[in-house]
């Protein structure tokens, strides 16, 4: 009965119902500590730490992970003490704790291949691509990512197959190689609808969204995030919608759009300071800024700025080279 319900409970999460799986999990586990099946246990906590993760509750997600890593030490299973320490790093990159991830990853790397687990070491391969891509190591990230497409296919893992070519089309885009990101992005989108994935479709959309704005097509780019918008709140993808939501933002700044830009970064802010979000966070602080200077309030800008310099310091330098670009380009605004 507990296998029964917690595959129930990942595959409504797989559609987005988050809530409902949620229950199904936690029914599920209490059933494992009834009958002290510490094996499921460990399973059940490490898909509740996962659930967490999704809806950007990270001290739960932390609190479930730590215990699930726990137990698979406890009783030896190597293979779930790597998936575990993957998605603590996860956790640590997340909360911008990026030295700790790094550990984290390279730790669940060398467990993942002793084990020979390929699915999870070409989870753990990409996650670890998009570190290198937040410290702007671009070859590194492109040849981890490369590194991850060639495992996904060779396996024929077609939902991980997505989530890494929309990493490698995200890196292109910051690479300014838009013509590839665009055919990235794409190819991971029509993937995802083919497999019914809500919560990579609505990524894919964002991507395509902010690579539209990059180019200036601003209906398109606005048409995209607001797609987007919709996925993410229709699944409870929480951190994923405080993110469109500043880009949004943004991009009706740019279209003169100032009230309505406020109402999303208002939406956003209060949505990222509760899950706890700071990289995220600052980020859409920086867009505030911009927002506050072009309404001629310097002051309230001013404050935007400090208050995101403060979480780059407390969550470390090298957090995020797109967080630290935008922290410059408010500062070079505000003079």
């Amino acid at each position: 009965e507990a296998i029964a319900l917690a595959h129930a409970g990942m595959l409504q999460s797989q559609t987005g119902e988050l809530d409902e799986a949620r229950a199904q999990v936690t029914a599920a586990l209490a059933i494992a500590r009834d009958i002290a099946n510490r094996r499921w246990e460990g399973g059940f906590e490490s898909n509740l730490g996962n659930l967490d993760l999704v809806q950007g509750q990270l001290p739960g997600a932390r609190v479930h992970t730590e215990a699930a890593l726990a137990i698979h030490r406890e009783i030896g299973d190597r293979r779930a003490e790597g998936g575990a320490l993957c998605n603590l790093a996860v956790l640590h990159h997340d909360q911008g704790e990026l030295d700790l991830a790094l550990a984290h990853y390279e730790a669940a790397l060398v467990v993942l291949r002793e084990v020979g687990d390929r699915l999870a070491e070409s989870i753990a391969l990409g996650n670890l691509g998009t570190l290198y891509n937040d410290r702007g190591q671009l070859g590194p990230a492109r040849a981890t990512y490369e590194e991850a497409l060639a495992i996904h296919r060779e396996i024929g893992d077609r939902l991980g197959e997505v989530i890494t070519l929309g990493n490698l089309a995200k890196l292109a885009a910051d690479d300014d190689r838009r013509d590839d990101a665009k055919v990235g992005y794409e190819a991971a989108l029509s993937i995802a609808r083919e497999l019914g994935d809500r919560r990579e479709m609505g990524v894919m959309l964002g991507g395509l969204g902010g690579l539209y704005a990059h180019l200036d097509r601003l209906d398109e780019a606005q048409r995209h995030y607001e797609q987007a918008l919709a996925i993410h709140r229709e699944i409870g993808n929480r951190r994923f919608e405080g993110e469109t939501l500043a880009n949004l933002a943004e991009l009706l700044q740019r279209r003169g759009h100032h009230a309505q830009a406020r109402e999303a970064l208002d939406a956003g802010e209060a949505l990222l300071r509760e899950i706890d979000d700071p990289l995220d966070l600052a980020k859409l602080l920086c867009v505030r800024g911009h927002v506050d200077l072009g309404s001629g309030d310097r002051d309230s800008a001013r404050g935007a700025l400090d208050e995101a310099e403060q979480i780059s310091r407390e969550i470390g330098a090298e957090a995020s080279s797109e967080l630290l670009h935008q922290i410059a380009g408010l500062r070079a605004a505000l003079g």
